[in-house]
């Protein structure tokens, strides 16, 4: 299994808490039934193996970058004085 993370507007959010509660489900489950439901109706191809596709396949490079990158972002995008 693997986890999954959402930025949700708090309506939606609302919405898929209702109606867990309201089907004694987990938020988990109901987004589940929801996966589930667009597939059936979409008639997704279930054979379909994602780890073929080239964007999945792609390999991560180690890059040389200075130890203070994440906090000095901006000096190193725009430069002094910014």
């Amino acid at each position: 299994m693997s986890m999954l993370v959402l930025d949700l507007q708090e309506k939606h959010i609302q919405t898929l808490e209702r109606a867990a509660h309201d089907r004694g489900r987990s938020i988990n489950e109901v987004v589940a039934a929801l996966v589930d439901t667009i597939t059936v109706q979409e008639n997704f191809d279930a054979s379909y193996d994602v780890t073929s596709d080239p964007l999945y396949t792609i390999q991560a490079r180690d890059a040389v970058a200075p130890a203070d990158l994440s906090r000095n972002a901006d000096y190193y995008l725009y430069g002094a004085g910014q």
